[in-house]
């Protein structure tokens, strides 16, 4: 083999070696946003303990929290604050609501972000902060009602790779408690024997598991695991792909 070609390929094997170790991110997304109310007993609701030990088992063992304040709804902002204080409540456990864009910064020591009902598109950079976070990842949309929410909460689980979307449909009006064979085994569900919600979206969970389901089996909270290549990966072989066929081209005009 040629030496600019030989060079080339190894070093778009190593590349390759580096994207299979790409970064894998947990992604939890629910289709009802009323979990949160049942976490203090606001706007009307009652506190339910497992709802609360619901977001305590999406936190796991972490101490950090970010709730991303992109508000584009009248109560979207008193759903922010009711997680937020809970977590804040928590022993050992910190949470803040910053706005504005997704910057390495706002995520950096962070185990769980969490973006409730969106009022804005998620841009290309900030999916890339994203992609390479290393804690949990959770989106809450809702029914039918907040398509605009979903539609911009699908757009970046597409962006992140993974396969569940919200379907912006409503499941079981009114409040509802789920228990027995609507709570799936999970470490997300550990201990949890009822979870109350209200009118929920049913989503799609793709690739990946159901948690929580409706009086008719109906998915309305559940989780995948998706890997994504750094982008830094992605841009290094871009350029050993380019490296190879120059190499190629060299090797071309050389031949008699």
């Amino acid at each position: 083999m040629h030496k600019p070609l030989r060079h080339a390929s190894l070093v778009l094997t190593l590349l390759f070696a580096v994207t299979l170790n790409a970064h894998a991110s947990t992604i939890i997304l629910s289709g009802d946003v009323n979990v949160v109310t049942s976490l203090d007993g606001s706007l009307g609701d009652i506190v339910n303990p497992g709802n609360q030990l619901f977001f305590q088992n999406l936190l796991g063992a972490g101490t950090r929290v970010v709730v991303h304040d992109r508000s584009g709804f009248p109560v979207s902002g008193s759903f922010i604050n009711t997680i937020n204080n809970y977590y804040n409540g928590l022993s050992g456990v910190s949470s803040s609501t910053p706005s504005g864009a997704l910057t390495n910064a706002v995520l950096s020591g962070a185990d769980l972000f969490i973006s409730v009902l969106p009022g804005t598109d998620f841009s290309p950079e900030e999916l890339i902060e994203l992609s390479s976070f290393g804690g949990d990842i959770v989106f809450i949309g809702d029914n039918a009602l907040f398509v605009p929410a979903n539609t911009r909460i699908n757009a970046a689980l597409s962006g992140l790779g993974s396969s569940m979307s919200l379907l912006s449909t409503t499941i079981d009006q009114g409040a509802h408690i789920a228990t027995g064979s609507q709570i799936e085994e999970d470490p997300y569900t550990l201990g949890i024997t009822s979870l109350r919600y209200f009118g929920p979206g049913q989503i799609s969970v793709g690739s990946g598991k159901a948690l929580f389901l409706g009086t008719e089996g109906q998915p309305f909270i559940g989780y995948e695991t998706v890997s994504a290549p750094e982008p830094v990966s992605l841009l290094l072989i871009g350029f050993g792909l380019g490296g190879i066929g120059l190499a190629r081209r060299r090797f071309g005009h050389t031949q008699p």
